[in-house]
């Protein structure tokens, strides 16, 4: 990404934003806010963007549409991130024939709420299937999530929401279950939580791109710069009953770079094999966590690993008789 101040404010353009779905006027916030992001314009791509309510608050959401969709990718982002850094994967979708609708999570990007907060992780799920039922996708849907992401659609397969039911492929990037140094962070969040709500953010070097993390650091205004205490809580309330859950029938495939420092990778893997059935992983020699993000390289494989899944998806459909237009 480009070195550029941005042309928006976040609270001045999600006050512009109607109910979903709503097609994207062209004002100087939403323009300046697909610019600065590098987004598509609405001449190569229609993209609606608006809002539905979730627990009383505004949650954004957004599609990219293809010119003759055959299905349809849903990404959901991970802690402190947004729907709007995922253009690497906008542009593949779009490129396939895919509508590619994007998710705020509460408390992220253009979405309301105290930044990063969260009381509970079912609060991000309700989110998800709020944003599927006024999307309506076209066709098959190929869900794409990343950390917290991920975490986010295993919880709703497993709840069996009528959003998280028309999955029909799962993708997951470097999932979150556990953190790294887990153990570390239960021993002091008691203590910690004694004296702040919160803790300054240190790490904006979880891709091998230096690009993309200098705009993270220094150029992305939508980016929380503290870590609520409560969400850790939520974050770990949500992993033990996620551990000692029942096992689903979905077989997801799992990317996951093995230098990643931000999830306990290792542990995690055998974790999500316990609660699906036969997971497929690939791993990514030298990848960090950021894998929506990481160097072109490794970005590459991913979409390679994607044109497999999607190729599956469109097959079984076709055996059951869906007819996508063309």
């Amino acid at each position: 990404m480009q070195a550029r101040a941005a042309a928006f404010d976040r609270r001045s353009l999600a006050a512009l934003l109607e109910a979903f779905p709503t097609p994207a006027a062209s004002t100087a916030a939403l323009d300046g806010y697909r610019r600065h992001y590098g987004l598509p314009e609405p001449a190569s791509a229609p993209h609606e963007i608006g809002r539905v309510e979730v627990r009383g608050e505004d949650v954004v959401v957004q599609r990219f549409s293809a010119r003759e969709p055959r299905g349809t990718l849903v990404c959901v982002h991970g802690l402190f991130e947004h729907g709007a850094l995922w253009r690497h994967q906008v542009s593949w979708g779009l490129d396939r024939g895919l509508d590619v609708v994007l998710i705020d999570l509460p408390g992220h990007g253009l979405s309301a709420g105290e930044r990063a907060h969260v009381h509970d992780f079912a609060h991000y799920v309700e989110a998800f299937e709020a944003a599927v039922a006024v999307v309506a996708p076209h066709g098959p849907i190929l869900a794409l999530g990343h950390s917290t992401g991920a975490a986010v659609l295993m919880q709703a397969i497993v709840d069996g929401g009528s959003g998280a039911a028309r999955i029909d492929e799962l993708v997951l990037l470097g999932p979150l279950v556990r953190p790294a140094r887990h153990r570390l962070v239960r021993l002091l969040l008691p203590v910690a939580s004694l004296f702040v709500l919160s803790l300054p953010r240190n790490q904006y070097s979880s891709s091998s791109d230096p690009a993309y993390n200098r705009f993270q650091a220094q150029q992305d205004p939508l980016q929380p710069r503290r870590l609520p205490l409560a969400w850790v809580r939520a974050m770990r309330a949500w992993f033990k009953a996620f551990e000692a859950g029942p096992q689903h029938h979905l077989s997801p495939l799992i990317i996951q770079g093995n230098r990643d420092s931000v999830v306990d990778w290792r542990s995690n893997l055998g974790r999500i094999r316990r609660r699906f059935t036969e997971p497929e992983v690939v791993m990514l020699e030298g990848a960090r966590h950021n894998l929506p993000n990481e160097a072109s390289a490794y970005r590459a494989r991913i979409e390679a690993a994607l044109d497999i899944r999607l190729r599956r998806m469109r097959a079984s459909f076709a055996v059951e008789g869906f007819h996508a237009p063309r």
